[in-house]
């Protein structure tokens, strides 16, 4: 059973390329996390969660 959580990887992906039009490493700079983090949260591999934006 999917977690409703590992959707919100791929919905950030699809957000971040079509809406906001940055690449993934300009996604990561302004989060302050790694680009490989960044890739793992949005290839559903960890859990990115709405909190995690919330404190950035």
């Amino acid at each position: 059973m999917e977690r409703k959580d590992r959707n919100f990887g791929k919905q950030f992906k699809e957000y971040r390329e079509e809406y906001l039009e940055i690449k993934q490493l300009e996604a990561a700079e302004r989060l302050s996390i790694s680009s490989s983090a960044l890739s793992n949260y949005e290839r559903t591999d960890r859990d990115l969660t709405p909190d995690m934006l919330a404190e950035k």
